[in-house]
């Protein structure tokens, strides 16, 4: 049961589960339902999961090696015994990774220790649940303070990083209105011949900035763009 656990608080503090699952667990329970293994898709409808690939599949148990030895330990065993919960636990799993990839560098440290500290509180939870003695309990609800701590202090980093990254956005973005309020009147220029030329107009239209919400005026891209009606319409088809 212990070994089944781990995995689940891994897939758990990985996709955001709830800790029901916690409970759930067992050697004679079942294979969570048909309905668990669902994602939410647009607008809140329910979307099956895409079983993974063989390439997927391979590629997340070799990211997991390497960072997370212990879950692709627990992982492979439930593969090879033909455990019902393996496809169900990796297919989230694989989605966390996708979007752990597309993290900046100096990010994806941050968001591995942010999902070592959520296993550690999922466990403590659970052992404060389980836990009779009250002593014993106190000291683990000690720890579980300390653990809260720790997540906190981990995500004030992770805020840090992010802030720095959106300051740096804004700095790019205001030398750049800098630049253009200096050139101001040779993009003028410039647009005015590129116009006058027949240069492309959907390119530089797409290019203004966009109005706020409820600020929209006609749509000027169709109405520019707008093909002149053909001189005759083409020959009606005749039915047999």
């Amino acid at each position: 049961m212990g070994r089944k656990v781990t995995v689940i608080l891994g897939v758990v503090a990985m996709t955001g589960g709830c800790l029901v699952l916690l409970a759930r667990d067992g050697p004679g329970d079942p294979a969570p339902p048909a309905s668990s293994a669902r994602a939410n898709g647009p607008q809140g409808h329910p979307q099956r999961m895409r079983p993974l690939t063989e390439e997927q599949e391979k590629e997340l148990l070799a990211f997991l090696k390497e960072h997370r030895p212990d879950l692709h330990s627990r992982l492979t065993e439930m593969r090879d015994s033909k455990d019902r919960r393996y496809r169900w636990a990796i297919a989230p799993m694989w989605r966390w990774y996708l979007r752990y990839k597309r993290l900046p560098a100096e990010e994806r440290d941050v968001e591995l220790k942010q999902q070592d500290v959520r296993v550690k509180i999922l466990r403590l939870l659970r052992a404060i649940r389980e836990e009779k003695d009250a002593a014993k309990a106190e000291q683990l609800k000690k720890m579980l303070r300390e653990a809260v701590t720790e997540q906190i202090e981990i995500e004030q980093k992770a805020f840090a990083i992010r802030l720095a990254r959106l300051e740096e956005q804004v700095k790019r973005l205001r030398e750049q209105l800098k630049g253009r309020e200096q050139r101001r009147d040779q993009i003028i220029e410039e647009r005015y011949q590129r116009l006058l030329e027949g240069g492309a107009l959907r390119p530089l239209l797409m290019k203004r900035p966009r109005p706020s919400a409820g600020a929209r005026g006609p749509d000027l891209d169709r109405a520019l763009e707008s093909r002149p009606a053909p001189a005759q319409d083409p020959p009606a088809r005749q039915d047999r």
